[in-house]
């Protein structure tokens, strides 16, 4: 039912077309993330710790809730919300490839897909899904890795290399 190749096309015309959509300082200078993905609109970002500590829950709590230690995205009706582990235990890089591997969720259709489904096969689904939002995430975050060393100014972006060995980079 899935193949690899179509999803990772889908992934990398998903990453241009979003791309382009970010704001020019977004793009160039100091690519951050967290306000790419606010420019959805329809999305917000918490972490763990700010969630748990606004409904005076366990931290623990989030992680169970969410079925993952380092983030997890939820749909209600057209609106997303990404949540991460903002814990000192996990790298900045790791922080930032989860929001990017979330974000490439929302824009791959993946929880639409989930969502329209009652009986689904979601073992197969999920190791699809998560394949391809690990492949949107590295190439999003080696587009901008490459468009910031492209300018003079900006904030290091620094990303696992463990990630780029997954997927095939040299497109962008």
């Amino acid at each position: 039912m899935y193949s690899n190749a179509n999803a990772n096309r889908k992934a990398e015309r998903c990453v241009i077309d979003f791309y382009e959509t970010l704001p020019e300082n977004l793009r160039r200078f100091s690519f951050d993330i967290k306000k790419a993905v606010l420019t959805l609109g329809s999305c917000t970002v918490h972490s763990y710790q700010e969630f748990a500590a606004n409904r005076d829950v366990d931290v623990g709590d989030i992680i169970a809730y969410c079925e993952s230690y380092t983030g997890c995205t939820h749909k209600q009706g057209k609106n997303y919300m990404i949540m991460f582990n903002d814990s000192a235990d996990i790298s900045r890089a790791d922080k930032t490839f989860t929001l990017a591997h979330e974000l490439g969720h929302i824009l791959l259709g993946h929880l639409l897909v989930l969502e329209s489904f009652k009986i689904f096969n979601s073992s197969h689904a999920n190791e699809h899904f998560e394949q391809s939002a690990d492949h949107f995430a590295a190439l999003l975050l080696k587009k901008a890795a490459r468009e910031r060393s492209r300018s003079a100014r900006g904030a290091e972006i620094t990303v696992p290399a463990y990630l780029f060995e997954r997927a095939e980079l040299d497109w962008i």
